[in-house]
């Protein structure tokens, strides 16, 4: 396939990334192989269901690193949600199916990554002053990749109840700033007039790490209850790396050696 005619394919597949990013990646990023890469940012089609959640009980995080997918993953996620929350199990958990379902489709149309294994994580928050300044940033490298046929490393996430995560498109500003901790306060000044990308409700994003054009973004201001959800994939080698790097740095994460891999129904 020439790199025209790749450009086209990618174009008809890749959903509504805003203007700035396919105007400034996608039209002359290429790989050796000539395919045109991914959009660093892209909204991901269709929508979640509404998940009629109202409020969280106290902070808490859920997180996974195994197989996919995983029922088991799936029943302990949604039990996780119901039992910090006014959530009804047997919905959420569809959700998250759902959610599962979408993105790995994509991840492996899209960005050439087999989704065998990934980190699924579920944090869920209180009001809090945390973010009143927000972390304008860039994520970084998550893993060494294990193979050359991937075009894309990317991160997904939507959330269940509560505002969006802020996306920034690419600007000039955007793409000048020093994402460092120390530089946060001026970061939150130099980009007080950049607009986020609107996102709406049960709307999934997926946007790449490790790159130098990977998305700018932050939480938002947290002035009621959240529900944040994300999932990265990659091969198991990939993800086990993951957690060696993670238990690193103090975290007691494990690679979850479960068999059960099957989407099986969820009992309430």
């Amino acid at each position: 396939m020439s790199s025209t005619a790749a450009m086209e394919e990618r174009k008809e597949l890749e959903v509504s990334a805003p203007a700035a990013y396919s105007d400034n990646y996608t039209k002359t990023v290429l790989q050796d192989q000539n395919e045109a890469l991914p959009s660093p940012l892209s909204l991901i089609s269709p929508l979640l269901a509404p998940t009629r959640i109202t409020k969280v009980y106290k902070e808490d995080e859920y997180s996974y690193y195994g197989p996919m997918p995983s029922g088991l993953m799936i029943q302990e996620a949604s039990a996780f949600v119901s039992n910090n929350s006014d959530a009804i199990k047997l919905h959420v958990a569809s959700i998250l199916r759902e959610f599962i379902r979408l993105t790995r489709e994509d991840c492996e149309r899209e960005c050439m990554v087999e989704p065998d294994a990934g980190w699924f994580t579920v944090r869920m928050f209180k009001p809090n002053i945390e973010y009143n300044i927000p972390r304008w940033h860039r994520d970084g490298r998550m893993t060494d990749c294990t193979s050359a046929s991937h075009l894309l490393h990317c991160k997904y996430a939507t959330v269940l109840l509560g505002a969006p995560t802020l996306v920034l498109p690419e600007t000039a500003t955007v793409t000048a700033i020093d994402d460092r901790p120390i530089r946060r306060k001026e970061n939150a000044t130099l980009l007080s007039s950049e607009v986020p990308v609107r996102l709406v409700d049960g709307q999934i994003i997926r946007f790449s790490w490790g790159r130098n054009d990977s998305p700018v973004h932050s939480e938002p201001d947290m002035t009621s209850d959240r529900i944040f959800v994300s999932v990265l994939y990659g091969s198991e080698s990939e993800i086990r790396d993951m957690v060696d790097l993670r238990r690193h740095y103090g975290s007691c994460d494990v690679y979850r050696n479960c068999q059960e891999r099957s989407m099986t129904p969820v009992s309430k």
